[in-house]
């Protein structure tokens, strides 16, 4: 809280998040292919009607908890986010390999995390992103991905 000291109820670094959203799309930080609305900074949130495709664009998915190393972290990293460029930042593939993932229309579904993740995997990479477009570029560390989520 500003200028009124801490609300313990209220979301801090020690807080973690299950679900993240898309802040950034498919592209580095600070673009404008996600959705915005990054806590504690001064990032826009787009009107609805600048999504090209609600049905194929990731609004929320599972999310790492803390750094995602750990099933037991103490403290939060950047779990209330999710895009495919940062591995700690990866949805979770804690079920079974898949991560659940909400779209911008509503639905949901539960996909196999490495395609979601997958830079050559058009239609995935293209879900990113709020005009539906190949926008941004990523490499994804084979090892790393292979590894389940706590």
């Amino acid at each position: 809280m500003y200028d009124c000291g801490r609300d313990p109820r209220g979301v801090s670094e020690t807080s973690l998040l299950s679900l993240g959203d898309n802040d950034w799309g498919a592209s580095p930080a600070f673009s404008d292919k996600g959705l915005g609305g990054e806590v504690d900074s001064l990032q826009w949130e787009i009107k609805e009607s600048a999504v090209v495709a609600p049905s194929d664009m990731i609004m929320l998915a599972d999310s790492k908890p803390g750094d995602g190393s750990s099933a037991k972290p103490a403290r939060g990293l950047f779990d209330g986010n999710i895009d495919p460029t940062t591995p700690a930042e990866w949805p979770s593939n804690r079920h079974n390999r898949r991560a659940v993932l909400v779209f911008c229309d509503g639905h949901a579904e539960a996909a196999i995390r490495n395609d979601v993740i997958g830079p050559k995997n058009d239609p995935w990479h293209r879900r990113w992103n709020d005009d539906n477009s190949l926008a941004g570029s990523w490499t994804v560390d084979p090892r790393e991905a292979a590894k389940l989520d706590p």
